[in-house]
């Protein structure tokens, strides 16, 4: 899938046919999405992934879900977090990590922030252009987390354009 476009037209469809219930469980959509990634990374090196991910509850696999989160903030990844309704989303914003680097209960520590957590009820009254602006805030300092982790920005230099 190329193009923002086709990548909101994809999630609009599948948001239509969807029905949110329990449990939430994080570990099949992540451990596909990172093979994926490591599968395409392989032949296009150059590409970074965006995962957008609606929920309606708390993780029941939080454990596996914050090794996954780890293993995957390595690589050109980052995940957009959509909470729908009233649900206490502590677990979500555990994940958005924006006070504390994210660890698994083994002790790793995620190289960088790759979460972003957002209320869709926050956001039921903004424009179109507002909602992308805050589903996306992050992920530019995701993309320049990830290219300084790679060495290919310095971020104590930014490139001169």
């Amino acid at each position: 899938m190329t193009g923002t476009s086709e990548m909101l037209r994809t999630y609009h469809n599948a948001v239509m046919q969807t029905r949110l219930t329990g449990p939430t469980y994080f570990e099949p959509i992540l451990r596909r999405f990172l093979g994926i990634v490591k599968e395409q990374n392989k032949i296009y090196a150059q590409l970074y992934y965006i995962l957008v991910i609606l929920t309606d509850g708390c993780i029941h696999d939080m454990a596996i879900t914050k090794s996954l989160v780890v293993e995957m903030s390595y690589l050109p990844i980052s995940i957009i977090i959509v909470g729908i309704g009233d649900e206490n989303f502590a677990m979500m914003e555990e994940l958005d990590a924006d006070k504390v680097v994210l660890k698994t209960k083994e002790g790793d520590v995620a190289a960088r922030d790759i979460c972003q957590f957002v209320r869709f009820s926050r956001m039921h009254e903004l424009a179109k252009v507002e909602v992308a602006e805050h589903l996306l805030q992050e992920v530019p300092h995701h993309f320049v987390d990830y290219m300084v982790l790679k060495t290919i920005l310095d971020k104590e230099r930014p490139s001169s354009s």
